[in-house]
């Protein structure tokens, strides 16, 4: 017997998304430790989407690198990130809150998939947040976003 495949939003064409969002937002490379940027400009989270799924849509834990940094990152060179990220005026959440909202879980529902989806493609990033501090809240995410708080 075959087994029966769902329909629906899959969570990694909303990841597509985001990504590409973030990207937008920053427009370039954000690590600035004076070696030279180099290939494509890749979103990166500071907490990984794998181990962190109640982050993995947080825009306040990603950001834009370009591969060269972003491999960089990866190979340990986190203490430079940490720094950067502490002194960025344009961070609304503490990495002491983001570390605190790491070990949350969330069940991404399809009717929350698609706002999350549908804000990523008109680069609505700020109502991503809301939706995953909703969540965090124990609100109800999809209507928070729409103005309910």
């Amino acid at each position: 017997m075959k087994k029966r495949q769902r329909q629906g939003i899959k969570i990694i064409d909303v990841q597509r998304e985001f990504n590409a969002a973030i990207v937008r937002r920053d427009r370039m490379c954000v690590v600035r430790d004076g070696t030279p940027c180099s290939g494509i400009l890749q979103c990166s989270h500071y907490y990984s989407v794998g181990a962190n799924g109640v982050l993995r849509f947080f825009p306040d834990n990603a950001n834009t690198m370009c591969a060269h940094h972003h491999a960089q990152y990866h190979a340990g060179k986190k203490k430079f990130y940490t720094d950067w990220y502490k002194q960025d005026p344009l961070r609304e959440v503490s990495l002491e809150l983001l570390d605190a909202f790491r070990w949350n879980t969330v069940r991404y529902t399809q009717p929350l998939l698609e706002e999350i989806l549908r804000a990523c493609r008109e680069d609505r990033l700020y109502d991503v947040g809301l939706m995953i501090l909703a969540i965090l809240k124990g609100r109800d995410p999809v209507a928070f976003s729409d103005g309910e708080d």
